[in-house]
């Protein structure tokens, strides 16, 4: 193994992937601030400034209004009933840490409502499975005009990959 392929190593190996777990059903409709009961557990449902937050975050990058059953969409869903206990989030020196719901209820809410992906699953030491960026489920959505009911959702600009503004990455 590499210096590259060490550093990215869990330290506790695949412990965070629990492949039998259950997953949990739908979750009944909730506003902000109300619990969430699932057969396994009950959850707050996301705070309202989380959800706020992503959803500037996601329009600042994306530079649009999202579409409203978009917006409602990142609303109604609580995206953390969908991740496991165990987050792993970058460091900051090319790494990752872990992140548990049980030990770091607050800090393991926040991450999962913001807008990167998160770490779910290590394999061989490498980052194998994660939850995608919010932004990144929505620009694919936009671009492929699923779901959007305001007339088209395709790029705003000139699609020219990798120049300043344009709509493409």
């Amino acid at each position: 193994m590499d210096i590259a392929q060490a550093k990215h190593r869990s330290p506790i190996g695949d412990a965070g992937h629990q492949p039998n777990r259950p997953v949990p059903p739908a979750p009944t409709p909730t506003t902000p601030g109300e619990e969430v009961t699932t057969a396994v557990k009950t959850f707050p449902a996301a705070p309202a400034a989380h959800i706020d937050r992503l959803l500037t975050d996601v329009t600042d990058l994306l530079d649009r209004q999202l579409p409203p059953g978009y917006a409602r969409a990142l609303r109604a869903v609580p995206r953390h009933l969908f991740l496991p206990d165990r987050l792993w989030l970058r460091d900051g020196e090319g790494g990752y840490r872990p992140c548990d719901r049980p030990a770091n209820p607050d800090e393991w809410l926040t991450a999962a409502y913001t807008d990167t992906p998160l770490v779910t699953r290590f394999t061989d030491g490498l980052p194998s499975s994660s939850a995608s960026m919010p932004s990144m489920v929505l620009r694919t959505l936009l671009l492929a005009g699923i779901g959007d009911t305001t007339g088209g959702a395709g790029p705003r600009r000139p699609a020219r990959r990798g120049t300043p503004g344009s709509a493409l990455p």
